[in-house]
């Protein structure tokens, strides 16, 4: 690592929703238990949406 080999403990989490069947709203929140130092941050937080262009699937998948 490029820092302090010491120990470090992180914990994440995250959930999605399926707004529409072509829509899906995410969020990911993550945090250190680590000590703070000049250069760490304490949260990460990621929201977002993914949007599936193409629409939803308008044939049932073929059975093998």
């Amino acid at each position: 690592g490029l820092g302090d080999p010491g120990t470090r403990t992180d914990a994440s989490g995250g959930l999605y929703v399926s707004a529409t069947p072509s829509v899906v709203i995410f969020a990911n929140v993550g945090r250190t238990f680590a000590p703070i130092d000049d250069t760490s941050s304490r949260i990460a937080l990621s929201t977002g949406i993914a949007i599936n262009v193409a629409g939803p699937a308008t044939r049932t998948p073929r059975v093998p």
